[in-house]
């Protein structure tokens, strides 16, 4: 493996965000500030010749997985994604997973989508957060019949689903019935994820631990169930006591990159190419957050499109400066290293809820 991020050689994963347009006004999201649409966001997505540019023959034949996320949008938002989906499965790309909260589309649409990813590692992950008195009190503007209703239509048309629960005070009781429905609805497994975004930036910066979310339509609660919790919470805690403070430790830590380690890149909705995920998030933040501000001393050192795949070509990029030598060299002290590194990366604290210790998946036996 490459001694920098990544050389093309070593891509075998592919993280897109397809758009930035979604629904829904979930409190925690990126895309949300104060309960409304966040103003500094811009409203787009890749298009067909943005996938045939980037997805060429020779990186296809690499590629083993895409995963459809959201640091913005919902894919299932999009004018063009069926199309886009479709192209991928046609270069042969052997699993394509898709993100969604479900309630976007007809259901109609949702069994052409099954028709698409008709592959046996294909499917769609469902962001369900409850039933239908709390799904919406997170998954905000959300119609749970709606869900209900593409959700059975892509199983009963061959979709391979998952039910993504993500656990808060409001509706941790509902935790085995979920499970229950989705098992006799035909999901394929359930997936149990313990958040831990109650800690903000305000949390980081003071050295302190949140458990409530006050901003939007519905305040949440982080779980009381020990089970349901973030191990975040506990680690967070003992790390500002062993380092002084929140920015000692994440300033010290040693790095263990996530995605360098699997192989994983990311493509935001405006076809730039970023390490993770969570660095690719930043660029839309409030710009007084500490990761937007490392974000603007980046585009202002190497140019505003310095990692555009509309402008450059994917080889290029990962021979770039940045990707090269820059960013790993930060990763053991050499340089400002970007914030988003030491809270998702660093070796004793994690902060996604989709890591093996946030995140537990089911199985389940449909009993359809």
């Amino acid at each position: 493996m490459s001694s920098g991020f990544l050389a093309i050689e070593d891509v075998r994963h592919v993280q897109i965000d397809h758009t930035s347009r979604c629904n829904l006004l979930c409190p925690q999201c990126s895309r949300v500030s104060g309960g409304r649409l966040n103003p500094l966001l811009p409203l787009g997505e890749l298009s067909l010749e943005d996938y045939e540019r980037i997805f060429t023959p020779d990186l296809a034949r690499r590629i083993d997985s895409v995963l459809f996320c959201g640091n913005y949008g919902d894919a299932a938002a999009s004018s063009n994604f069926l199309d886009c989906a479709r192209f991928l499965k046609k270069l042969g790309i052997p699993s394509v997973t898709v993100m969604s909260n479900g309630s976007l589309q007809s259901p109609g649409w949702w069994r052409e989508l099954a028709s698409v990813l008709d592959g046996k590692r294909d499917k769609v992950c469902f962001s369900i957060d409850g039933l239908a008195d709390t799904n919406h009190l997170y998954r905000v503007n959300s119609r749970f019949d709606k869900i209900m209703a593409n959700t059975a239509a892509f199983i009963e048309a061959g979709g391979r689903a998952r039910w993504d629960f993500l656990v808060f005070e409001h509706n941790e009781h509902q935790v085995g019935e979920a499970e229950r429905l989705a098992t006799q609805m035909g999901f394929q497994s359930f997936a149990l994820k313990r958040t831990a975004r109650f800690i903000n930036q305000k949390d980081f910066a003071a050295n302190t631990r949140s458990e409530r979310e006050n901003s939007g339509k519905h305040p949440i609660a982080a779980p009381t169930i020990p089970s349901f919790r973030s191990e975040s919470f506990e680690q967070f805690d003992a790390l500002v006591k062993e380092h002084g403070s929140w920015e000692n430790y994440a300033a010290t830590t040693e790095i263990d990159c996530k995605f360098k380690k699997s192989g994983t890149i990311f493509i935001d909705f405006e076809a730039r190419l970023w390490p993770c995920c969570w660095l690719g998030a930043p660029i839309h933040l409030d710009e007084q957050n500490p990761q937007k501000k490392n974000m603007r001393k980046l585009l202002a050192r190497y140019g505003g499109d310095f990692n555009s795949l509309r402008s450059h070509d994917l080889k290029d990029l990962l021979d770039h400066e940045w990707f090269r030598e820059t960013l790993p060299l930060s990763w053991g002290g050499g340089g400002e290293r970007p914030p988003a590194c030491s809270r998702t990366c660093g070796k004793k604290y994690d902060f996604t809820s989709s890591s093996e210790r946030n995140r537990t998946i089911r199985k389940l036996a449909s009993s359809l």
